[in-house]
């Protein structure tokens, strides 16, 4: 199991020194860095992604997180303008600036305001609306590792990464977003979609470390080739 596997390396790590830079973990594929990266931020172990970014600062993470904060919260107006074109559904700035303006002079979310105009916004935005009414009502009735791949599915994200230069890498990322979610309802006391997007949260967001300090280096095989450490795991 990848969690446990990521608990064993960082309990070793924990306890053979404090001085993190000695050590490296080399995996094959990026998407692999999210067991390791969760299971280094629950130790308070800092760590540094080499020859790439950290697993929930890439786009197609990002963008699949902020499909899943607009479903827990309809309310969420920063979410609805990252992910609302993206993938591209011919809905302009002119669009999302008219919902905007609708929303504020309302004193509603943008996607209540969207809800209220309906006849003067176009099908794409009605299409968009009913997406995440669709999706929101599925995040009642289904696993959250189900709903997860449905929004992947149903967002035409999964499409949209299949026509990407580098697809295979960020595919894989999204289905290691899913796992994580499965892992998430396996192992959680009372598991939850709220608990889950709590959880997320305290992962995603946390701060970049500074580069200077004394942190555990990840990257992959590929990456490695001709650098030395003391301890790899």
């Amino acid at each position: 199991d990848e969690a446990d596997e990521a608990k064993y390396i960082v309990k070793s790590i924990t306890s053979t020194s404090d001085n993190y830079n000695q050590f490296s973990i080399l995996y094959r594929t990026n998407a692999q860095s999210r067991a390791l990266e969760e299971a280094l931020i629950a130790a308070g172990v800092p760590y540094r992604i080499y020859g790439g970014l950290k697993f929930y600062d890439r786009k197609e993470i990002r963008d699949m997180i902020a499909y899943l904060r607009l479903i827990k919260n309809p309310s969420d107006d920063i979410s609805l303008r990252r992910i609302i074109n993206v993938p591209a559904r011919k809905i302009g700035k002119t669009t999302v600036d008219k919902i905007a303006a609708a929303a504020e002079r309302e004193g509603v979310s943008m996607l209540s305001a969207i809800k209220e105009h309906k006849d003067t916004l176009g099908a794409s935005v009605v299409a968009f609306y009913d997406l995440i009414d669709g999706l929101c009502k599925l995040s009642k009735e289904v696993s959250i590792a189900d709903l997860v791949n449905e929004v992947y599915e149903r967002t035409g994200y999964r499409l949209f990464l299949e026509n990407d230069e580098k697809a295979e890498d960020r595919t894989a990322n999204v289905e290691e977003l899913i796992s994580g979610a499965a892992n998430y309802e396996n192992n959680a006391e009372n598991p939850s979609f709220d608990d889950y997007m709590d959880n997320l949260a305290l992962v995603s967001d946390i701060d970049n470390y500074d580069e200077e300090i004394d942190a555990a280096i990840l990257m992959t095989m590929h990456a490695a080739k001709g650098l030395e450490f003391p301890i790899v795991f």
